[in-house]
């Protein structure tokens, strides 16, 4: 396929903020793509060269690289283009514009043929892969060539992947959704394919599976590609848990640390976080301890603890401190660790997902010894509601979260959340009862103390019907001075609202929704500032959350892991019991 048709594409999905519309965008699509072009379509459809669990560069080049690039073949100076895109906003914007009189002075540069999708990917490859003294020179050659080839709208995107701020305004879901009109003929059918696509996160997989007309069912879990993981819904009550379990729940200690899936084939052992990243580097001692485990082919999952000299687990921030790519030895004696394991998905080539959890379990129990580093999860069968209580109580005592409830029959449902897992935990700084990871989506000017840093960050939920991030609340209180220091280049400043964020007002900076924040508060309440929700309780108001105060950041998380619309519904009404009767600003 030529970039120039692919970029039509694009600029279709940036166009329309409707999923229905981009659902049918991204059939046709998928009608017109080749097999041998899928690997590089999907990579410049996303934004990214490589899946999250492969070790390898992925591009990321300042803006000025980009500006003096575009600057060598127009009649603009880099200092021109500066003050240029001040003006306009987004750099990708700025080089269709300014690149439509290169046009008009290097046409002959540019092929009857035009530039194909495996020229762009293999050039971006190449870029990625280059370091070293004058690596900077070399890449800003390689981007001025294709420039040189590129018309204004392939110039467009083309700065919009180098410099990462696409925003098509959706999620690999849409996606899923268009093939299963396509490929099955149905949406509703959607669920084959996305079973298959929990198992192996791989787009490009399971597009080419499907266009050789094989059977995407016949997907299952393998070694060194990471399963989406499991998530929890969380309940507020003992006696709620023990209803949806049947009167008797499995409960483990929720431990607050970095969870890990860990695959091991021989000697062979990688380690993935949430977000499906290898950070197997991360934690050597994990590593040593798992290869002793006599298992040959083995998947297992655990949770990640700092410890202290008396064995004590740590906060979130003492473990998070040990993600980091250098001085691993020195980490190793100052935040020692352990990992708490509470499933096991694959075994000696025999796939447990389907089982039931009391019999993975079982199996946990058979193949792990226990040692200073590899521990099981606290476990107990509990049939009542005090004794759940109690056990709650104990949690908490111990530096944990609070309990995780697991249905005695439920399998691991990858890549969901649903009741067979509950989390119960609670916050006695606050009202609300539970801690929730929002995505950052904007922000607001500081003054004062705070002149020259953000007053405030403006937070979303993710609203998984419609796979946008909808305004919740405004967080500016919590923060240290070194993550208020540490947000002022963390960002990446828009010059508008992104095509998928719902909010009722407009802050002072707009942000590229990438990062994720744990936060508490004091309660919901109605409000017609916000768009979580929205009109689902009242006509014109959204749910928001009063008086967050910053906790810490979850960089484990991907965006779309972050509590859901649908999900602060379900606490909204909770809390609307709880307190008798309706809040509203």
């Amino acid at each position: 396929m030529l970039y120039n048709e692919f970029c039509q594409y694009l600029q279709s999905l940036e166009n329309t903020s409707s999923r229905n519309k981009m659902t049918e965008i991204l059939i046709d699509f998928f009608q017109k793509i080749n097999i041998e072009d899928v690997k590089y379509a999907i990579s410049l459809l996303k934004g990214q060269l490589h899946n999250n669990w492969e070790s390898q560069n992925e591009i990321n080049l300042a803006g000025k690289m980009a500006l003096t690039a575009m600057s060598s073949i127009c009649s603009y100076s880099k200092e021109k283009l500066e003050i240029m895109q001040k003006e306009i906003g987004d750099i990708g914007d700025l080089a269709e514009q300014v690149l439509k009189k290169k046009i008009q002075k290097t046409l002959f540069s540019i092929t009857s043929k035009g530039v194909q999708l495996q020229e762009v990917y293999d050039t971006l490859i190449k870029i990625s892969n280059m370091s070293g003294g004058g690596s900077n020179k070399n890449k800003i050659e390689e981007l001025t060539a294709l420039y040189s080839k590129m018309t204004p709208l392939e110039s467009k995107f083309l700065t919009k992947f180098v410099v990462r701020t696409y925003r098509l305004g959706f999620q690999d879901a849409t996606i899923l959704d268009a093939l299963a009109i396509l490929y099955l003929g149905d949406k509703k059918k959607k669920e084959v394919i996305e079973r298959a696509y929990n198992f192996r996160p791989d787009l490009v997989y399971i597009i080419e599976t499907l266009m050789k007309g094989e059977d995407v069912e016949k997907i299952k879990p393998s070694l060194f590609i990471p399963i989406r993981m499991m998530l929890a819904q969380r309940l507020e009550s003992s006696k709620q848990i023990l209803e949806n379990h049947n009167g008797k729940t499995i409960c483990e200690f929720k431990y607050d640390g970095v969870r890990l899936q860990i695959h091991k084939k021989g000697k062979r052992i990688e380690m993935y976080s949430r977000g499906l990243e290898e950070i197997t580097h991360q934690f050597p001692e994990i590593k040593k301890a798992v290869l002793d485990i006599p298992i040959d082919n083995l998947i297992i999952e655990g949770e990640v603890c700092a410890v202290n000299d008396i064995d004590e687990i740590q906060k979130f921030q003492v473990t998070a401190r040990r993600k980091r790519k250098h001085d691993i030895d020195r980490l190793i004696d100052e935040i020692p660790v352990k990992i708490f394991l509470f499933d096991i998905l694959y075994c000696d080539d025999e796939i447990f997902i389907d089982k039931p959890f009391t019999l993975r379990r079982e199996k946990l129990e058979e193949i792990i010894k226990e040692n200073n580093i590899l521990r099981l999860a606290n476990s107990y069968i509990i049939q009542n509601v005090d004794d759940l209580q109690n056990l709650f109580f104990k949690a908490v005592e111990e530096n944990t979260e609070g309990l995780m409830c697991k249905k005695l029959d439920s399998k691991y449902s990858a890549g969901t959340r649903g009741s067979d897992w509950i989390k119960l935990k609670a916050s006695y700084q606050s009202q609300l009862q539970d801690s929730i990871d929002v995505v950052c989506i904007g922000a607001l000017k500081g003054s004062g103390k705070r002149t020259g840093k953000y007053a405030s960050i403006v937070v979303g939920t993710y609203n998984k019907i419609t796979g946008k991030y909808e305004s919740l609340s405004k967080v500016g209180s919590g923060f240290a001075d070194s993550v208020l220091n540490e947000m002022n280049i963390k960002f990446k400043i828009l010059n508008k609202k992104p095509d998928n964020v719902v909010a009722g007002w407009t802050p002072d900076f707009w942000f590229l929704p990438e990062y994720v924040m744990e936060i508490i508060g004091d309660e919901f309440t109605l409000s017609p500032s916000y768009s979580c929700a929205k009109d689902t309780f009242e006509k014109g108001r959204g749910i928001s959350l009063r008086f967050p105060r910053f906790k810490k950041w979850r960089d484990d998380k991907n965006i779309i892991d972050a509590t859901t619309t649908q999900e602060i519904i379900e606490m909204y009404k909770l809390s609307n019991i709880n307190n008798g009767g309706k809040k509203n600003e």
